[in-house]
């Protein structure tokens, strides 16, 4: 790799607006917060379908589905954005030489996109 050209005030802003949408540890803004109402409005929508056993029942799988879901990608986007602004060049270029060269997991994907795609054969 070569040409390394990192402009460290552009890092730090894009890290910092990124940090804004992601929210606070409360819960109270930004994609955690939303998800904190999401929970709290599909709660609210069990209770007042509680005589209601497929809807409730719907409600429960979906929260039970995405809820972990939501907690992920919030931990491992702040994980991510906390490394992005602790790193260094050297750290930086070892760390994507060895992506590049791990296998993809279940755990790398969304469900949705498991098992990837076979690579395509080269043309003869």
């Amino acid at each position: 790799m070569s040409g390394w050209s990192i402009q460290i005030d552009a890092v730090s802003g894009v890290l910092t607006t990124v940090l804004g949408h992601l929210g606070d540890e409360d819960a109270t803004e930004g994609l955690s917060g939303s998800i904190q109402t999401m929970d709290t409005a599909v709660q609210s929508a069990a209770e007042e379908c509680g005589d209601s056993f497929p809807v409730e029942t719907a409600l429960g799988l979906f929260m039970s589905h995405y809820g972990p879901l939501c907690g992920q990608m919030v931990r491992r986007t702040g994980s991510a954005v906390t490394a992005c602004s602790e790193v260094d060049l050297e750290m930086a270029e070892t760390a994507q030489r060895n992506n590049l060269e791990a296998p993809v997991t279940e755990d790398d994907l969304p469900p949705n996109l498991w098992p990837p795609p076979a690579p395509e054969s080269p043309a003869p």
